[in-house]
């Protein structure tokens, strides 16, 4: 068994899984990296059947979306940990160190999350929140959560329901006991893909949240719909000032 399973999840990504295994390729012995790919044709499966020493474990197969994927990861890892890193996203040069010390210190602590940073374009993402903030919209990168395995089995694996926010819906089942689980840290651990696909669909992820919300009663109705409309406004106006100024 290893310590810290890496789940990357691909399709037709070959450009972005590159910089991934690039930065990954040198994993310590004490870690696993589990390729889930959804039945790429554009020489993703070439280029991974290519390093496969490197992986320790690789499917590719039709899915029904990220969720399927993640699950699908989560499923087919050994480790006592896992984390998720798209193809796209690139692992810091001392992840390692600091995923270790992050491992060792959830331990000693019984905490089954560790939230650390991410750098995100131009700005660092991931702080430390309380409970009422997560309920309004999720502010944990994916990226840089290192999760207890067997968390999954208390709190079930993502909703393949939800195209997009599946993170987001997941983290509300545990809600009510957020400072019992949830550690934070201020390594970096990872740089983000900018053009995510929760990024560039914003709309239908803010109403992702909605639903998730909805289905965990965290929000009553009318309160988490008006949340996620003035959030859809704030993006959209946000993206044309930005537009406006780099004309």
């Amino acid at each position: 068994m290893k310590l810290l399973s890496i789940v990357t999840i691909v399709r037709n990504d070959i450009v972005g899984f590159r910089n991934t295994h690039e930065s990954l390729k040198n994993k310590p012995r004490w870690v696993e990296w589990i390729v889930i790919d959804g039945a790429s044709i554009d020489g993703t499966v070439g280029f991974i059947d290519n390093h496969s020493s490197e992986i320790d474990f690789f499917l590719s197969e039709k899915d029904v979306g990220i969720a399927d994927a993640f699950n699908k990861g989560v499923k087919n890892s050994s480790g006592k940990f896992v984390i998720f890193i798209n193809a796209g996203d690139i692992l810091r040069d001392d992840f390692f160190y600091s995923a270790e010390l992050i491992i060792t210190d959830l331990k000693n602590n019984e905490c089954s999350i560790g939230v650390s940073k991410i750098k995100f374009g131009d700005e660092i993402v991931g702080k430390s929140i309380g409970a009422e903030k997560q309920k309004i919209r999720n502010y944990l990168p994916h990226q840089g959560m290192i999760i207890k395995k067997d968390f999954f089995d208390k709190y079930g694996l993502y909703d393949i329901k939800y195209k997009l926010g599946m993170d987001y819906e997941w983290s509300l089942r545990f809600i009510h006991d957020w400072e019992n689980e949830m550690n934070f840290y201020g390594y970096i651990l990872t740089e983000m893909e900018p053009n995510g696909v929760s990024i560039t669909n914003f709309k239908e992820t803010f109403k992702s949240y909605h639903r998730a919300r909805i289905k965990n009663k965290t929000l009553p109705f009318c309160l988490s719909l008006c949340c996620t409309y003035l959030m859809i406004y704030k993006r959209s106006i946000g993206i044309f000032v930005r537009k406006f100024f780099n004309h």
